[in-house]
């Protein structure tokens, strides 16, 4: 096994408190109800390209397709995101994200999945506060403010954004 260099030092910083910082990297042990792996940002693309009818729109970035359809087919868009973006399957290591050697103040997420409610729903030791429904909570020791940059598939007034403002 190698060594951890400052071992001491992650350990304490594990026991006291971290911030999660998850992207599109993160979600990809986790399936939607096809059993299809949840798409980064290039396969999206091209998935939304071939569900639209829309493969001569190739040149397209994903920001720029996706502003294509939510002006023509808004609708049927979401109804595609909110499908593909609903974790129903996912490898058991995520939920050593909810281990006692560890404390995770807040998670910050580019990604619209669902996967970190999904995580955390059985807990018997944390829940996950959306900070855009509910505000930050303050000295809660049970509670996870959970940030969602780019909005949330399961929070129907939470806008989808899929430029790069954020990063």
């Amino acid at each position: 096994m190698a060594e951890i260099e400052f071992e001491h030092t992650l350990r304490q910083a594990l026991h006291n408190g971290i911030n999660l910082f998850l992207g599109a990297g993160f979600s990809v042990l986790a399936k939607d109800a096809k059993g299809q792996q949840i798409p980064t940002g290039n396969q999206l693309c091209i998935e939304l390209q071939e569900a639209f009818g829309m493969t001569y729109l190739n040149n397209l970035s994903l920001p720029q397709l996706i502003t294509v359809l939510e002006s023509q087919k808004k609708s049927e868009l979401y109804a595609f995101l909110k499908s593909r973006f609903t974790v129903c399957d996912f490898n058991e290591r995520y939920y050593h994200l909810d281990g006692e050697n560890i404390t995770i103040k807040s998670i910050f997420t580019t990604n619209i999945d669902d996967l970190v409610q999904k995580i955390f729903l059985p807990s018997h030791r944390k829940y996950i506060n959306d900070i855009t429904l509910h505000g930050p909570s303050y000295n809660d020791r049970d509670c996870i403010d959970f940030v969602p940059l780019h909005g949330q598939i399961s929070n129907d007034e939470s806008p989808l954004i899929f430029s790069n403002l954020w990063c």
